[in-house]
């Protein structure tokens, strides 16, 4: 069994879980206006990848440089993972690079669009960011629970570059355009999260969820045995108010307490 497997029912009664279905409920959060690097990328990229209409265009083009935005705008605090596996030993992000640029220079066939999309992207990024792709590796946390498999990407509270220390987003791009159908992978991911950290005693409170095609974002929040979906749809024409939901996903919990 893995994320992908669970069904909203076997969630619940599995883990325990609580569902909650709240209408606006991260309206309230204040908008942050996009850079103009980040407008200028999307209006090249989101008429061709509604036009092509695949997941991977969709992900590459649209989702991926929107978190890309995020991670830049807190590089000491935060690091974005794209199907990673929690215990593994991940590769420096330079490595990677390195193997890229030269695939690219021999006009290998082997480097997929993905990575000649984000690595432009990726080589721009100050030093200290700590952004990792990898070629469809899994998310294991506890196989004995079915927590496993595919997690599209993740938002970590730490500036830590190989590993993933403190997951606190994870976001889930929903198969056949249907946001429904994505719902019970991200909680199971958000799950896997929340014992990820409380066996790594990380002071995190809440994770929380993202469900998305690109075009439309649907969040989540999950606290203790709570979960509360946002009933609200998010269209990219709204891009300010989802990076403004998006940060206040990522930032640092302790801080938000403090204040």
């Amino acid at each position: 069994m893995a994320y992908s497997d669970f069904t909203l029912d076997e969630l619940l009664e599995k883990f325990d879980l609580a569902i909650e279905d709240i209408p606006g409920l991260f309206t309230g959060i204040e908008a942050k206006e996009a850079n103009a690097y980040l407008r200028q990328t999307l209006e090249q990229n989101l008429d061709l990848a509604i036009a092509i209409n695949t997941e991977k265009a969709r992900s590459e083009m649209i989702i991926a440089p929107i978190l890309l935005e995020v991670r830049r705008r807190d590089a000491q605090h935060l690091s974005l993972f794209s199907g990673v596996e929690f215990n593994s030993h991940l590769a420096p992000v330079h490595k990677y690079l390195i193997r890229s640029i030269k695939a690219i220079n021999s006009n290998t066939e082997t480097v997929t669009s993905y990575h000649c999309c984000l690595l432009p992207v990726a080589c721009c990024l100050p030093s200290q960011v700590s952004f990792q792709l990898s070629a469809r590796s899994k998310f294991n946390v506890d196989r004995a629970q079915g927590l496993n498999g595919i997690c599209d990407f993740i938002l970590s509270q730490s500036p830590e570059q190989l590993l993933i220390r403190s997951p606190v987003v994870t976001i889930v791009e929903a198969k056949n355009e249907n946001l429904k159908s994505g719902f019970a992978q991200c909680i199971a991911a958000m799950v896997g999260a929340q014992i990820f950290n409380a066996r790594k005693q990380n002071p995190i409170q809440t994770i929380y969820g993202v469900v998305t095609i690109g075009t439309i974002w649907r969040f989540i929040q999950l606290q203790d045995k709570k979960v509360q979906i946002d009933l609200k749809e998010y269209y990219i024409d709204n891009l300010d108010q989802i990076l403004g939901i998006l940060y206040f996903f990522a930032e640092p919990q302790e801080l938000r307490i403090e204040n």
